[in-house]
């Protein structure tokens, strides 16, 4: 889904309390993450809700950011600890996993992609097996640390903060 940038318990929010203890605690530096802001999260959802048959999962395509930019675009003048990683945090988000590429497709608005259950595809099987999937994408590496996935930049982060 991504990290909805001002949301209860963001990121931003995480950054701006830390900040008030003098310090940012920064688990790895090497983090990356999706983010994206509430009104593209709504627009996510009412998206779904409008064309969703039964199955299938929608993704956004958002673009993502280090963990550093973000620190650097809020926090830059602030010491940083580094704690480690904790339990199974992982240094980067996947969207879309490798297996599911072959059951991705590109919406008609170009603005989300569409993991279809490869049930519903094969003929005889699915309630609505026959209905449009849309282009199927050309496989690329749908994490936030992926050159395939385009990155914010300070100034982005900004904006998105503002909204």
């Amino acid at each position: 889904y991504g990290n909805i940038i001002n949301s209860t318990a963001s990121f931003y929010d995480i950054l701006e309390n830390q900040k008030k203890q003098g310090k940012i605690k920064v688990t790895d530096c090497n983090m990356t993450r999706f983010y994206f802001t509430i009104e593209e999260a709504m627009k996510l959802n009412i998206y779904a809700i409008e064309h969703a048959h039964g199955g299938e999962i929608f993704i956004p395509k958002l673009k993502s950011a280090s963990i550093m930019t973000f620190i650097n675009a809020f926090a830059k003048d602030f010491p940083i600890e580094i704690t480690g990683l904790r339990g199974i945090e992982k240094l980067a988000e996947e969207m879309v996993a490798q297996s599911e590429m072959p059951f991705t497709y590109v919406c008609s608005d170009a603005n989300y992609y569409k993991i279809v259950p490869p049930y519903i595809t094969e003929p005889g099987f699915g309630w609505d097996a026959n209905r449009a999937l849309g282009d199927p994408i050309v496989p690329f590496i749908y994490t936030s640390d992926s050159k395939d996935v385009e990155r914010l930049t300070e100034e982005d982060l900004k904006v998105m903060v503002n909204k």
